[in-house]
Order: structure tokens, then sequence, then C-alpha cells
């Protein structure tokens, strides 16, 4: 159970495209690709209400939107964005071939297309 960490550092390394680093002994993110940074971080539990939050999120959003949890602190003015990791590579990194869905869905708008690839304006 104790390389549990690991494990999951190379899951998301493998899910977002990117590669694990090791720990050297200085400070450094647990997988990095071109374009992202990550800490990855590995809990027992995670509060029900996170969980909770993103599902209803997701479960409202529309065809072409991406469902995310926002939450903010009185304690700062910093906000943080929370979404489903196999969510967020569908739509920023792609994957099995695919292009990232931002990527589809701004060549459907510039061909003149909606957001869903429905035709606009017929």
């Amino acid at each position: 159970m104790g390389e549990r960490w690991k494990r999951e550092e190379r899951r998301v390394a493998r899910i977002l495209g990117g590669q694990r680093i090791p720990r050297l002994g200085r400070p450094s993110p647990d997988v990095v690709t071109p374009w992202l940074s990550v800490e990855q971080k590995d809990r027992q539990r995670v509060p029900n209400w996170l969980y909770d939050g993103l599902a209803r999120a997701r479960s409202q959003a529309k065809r072409g939107q991406l469902g995310v949890l926002t939450i903010t602190s009185k304690k700062t003015r910093q906000g943080l964005v929370v979404l489903d990791l196999l969510d967020f590579r569908d739509w920023f990194i792609g994957g099995r071939g695919r292009a990232p869905l931002h990527c589809q869905r701004a060549g459907a708008r510039k061909a003149g297309h909606g957001i869903s690839g429905e035709a606009v304006g017929s």
C-alpha cells in the first residue's frame, strides 16, 4: 500500500500523456507534459460534497459544455476549478487518435457549425 502514490502518479501521467518525475530530493512536479505541471495528491478519502458538486455540474451541462465545480473561500480571493480527470483529458488533450474536444468544437464553429456540430444558419 506504501507505493500507491507512485502508481497513481504513473496512471495520471498516462491519462494526461505526460511523464512521471521521480523524487530526486528537490522540489519538482509529479507529472509533466509540454504544457502542464501536475502536483498529484492521492487521498484515502475525498469529501463527498466534492463528488456531489461535480456530479451535479456534469449532469446539468448541456451537450458541448464541460461540467466543472468551482470552490471559493472567504479567507482568500483565490478559487479552484474541479473537473473529472477523464473529462479534462478528453477536452484538452484528446486521446485514442482524437483531437481534444475544444479543438473539434473550434473547428466546427469555423466551418459554420455550432458547438454540437449541427449546421448554423441553415
